[in-house]
């Protein structure tokens, strides 16, 4: 029953998941916006693989809604969030969450060789190389986005320079061609990459001090 249960979580979480996928390829047809069909068909690739790695990674469907969620909010960008006047740039929440989302697989997988007291030095350099592995996937990520701005145009998604990249409307295009994209862009991602991490690895040291205190 347990088990039967898992898997019915597991299956509500990646139906759900994939369901938004598909509406962000979609609705980039429908608007004629083509950038983010590439980030779908990424997305429901990689969350049927983990889906059936997810014993490797040693997920929870708790974890593993949580890493589908960091490329939900990514994709939801079909919908015009990112270079609109939000209180918080939307590729900021997206970079900020993304990279929590990796700690959180990295540190899945790193758990079972932790140490039952916390702070140790195997935890703690533990800790590091999940955060390390996260910093290391959104570094790809900002070389994907250079490949992409030397070999393809204008346009949104991860693929394509454009709103997604530090700012928005007519000045900022123009201000994207006047410097080869901006050193500011990279350095905002990368500091709400390593503010995703450090809250994430943050977050789950206490939730295992909560769980210690609770046996």
């Amino acid at each position: 029953m347990a088990t039967k249960s898992l898997l019915y979580d597991y299956y509500v979480l990646g139906i759900g998941a994939l369901a938004i996928a598909y509406l962000a390829i979609r609705g980039t047809i429908e608007s004629q916006i083509y950038g983010f069909i590439p980030d779908a068909i990424f997305t429901i690739a990689f969350l049927v693989v983990l889906f059936f790695t997810r014993k490797i990674w040693n997920l929870t469907p708790f974890s593993y809604s949580l890493i589908a969620f960091g490329f939900v909010l990514h994709n939801l960008g079909f919908l015009g969030f990112y270079g609109k006047p939000l209180p918080v740039d939307w590729d900021h929440i997206t970079h900020f969450v993304g990279a929590m989302s990796f700690t959180v697989l990295f540190y899945k997988f790193f758990e079972p060789k932790l140490e039952k007291k916390i702070a140790t030095i195997k935890n703690t350099i533990t800790y590091f190389v999940a955060g390390l592995a996260a910093f290391g996937v959104g570094a790809v990520i900002e070389l994907l986005e250079f490949i992409a701005y030397i070999r393809l145009n204008r346009g949104d998604g991860i693929l394509f320079t454009g709103p997604g990249d530090g700012l928005a409307g007519l000045a900022a295009t123009d201000l994207i061609e006047a410097t080869g994209s901006t050193y500011t862009n990279v350095g905002y991602d990368l500091m709400f990459n390593m503010a995703g991490i450090l809250v994430a690895i943050s977050l789950l040291i206490l939730w295992r001090y909560r769980r210690k205190s609770k046996t």
